[in-house]
């Protein structure tokens, strides 16, 4: 399967990927995303400050840091590796749905066809 991505007009890239057995989205969080939103920069972990991909599939959620210079050019399975180092969320803590939240805020809504718009 190819990989797709999209880029909201004043968000983040979205990459859609499959693993071999599930159908992940990817798209980055940025410090710069979150100040935006209000959320202070000495409120993130240290190994967040600079930024980190948020891979999810159904209710799972994974964040890799520190966040990779041009990762939305990464093929499917270096795509695939980088999920399978990356930490697993916890989805229970209100910690996790704080930062769950501020993730969903900043993540573009993902078009149902992955083609471009017409003109």
């Amino acid at each position: 399967m190819k990989a797709v991505w999209v880029a909201a007009p004043a968000g983040p890239h979205v990459r859609r990927f499959h693993d071999g057995s599930r159908m992940w989205s990817v798209w980055e969080v940025t410090p710069e995303l979150l100040l935006d939103m209000g959320v202070a920069h000495d409120a993130l972990a240290d190994d967040l400050r600079d930024g980190w991909l948020c891979f999810k599939t159904g209710t799972e959620r994974r964040r890799f840091s520190p966040l990779p210079a041009g990762w939305y050019h990464l093929s499917d399975a270096q795509l695939g590796a980088l999920c399978q180092r990356a930490a697993v969320v916890p989805g229970d803590s209100p910690a996790a749905r704080a930062a769950r939240a501020n993730e969903e805020a900043i993540r573009p809504e993902q078009p149902a066809s992955a083609a471009p718009p017409e003109s």
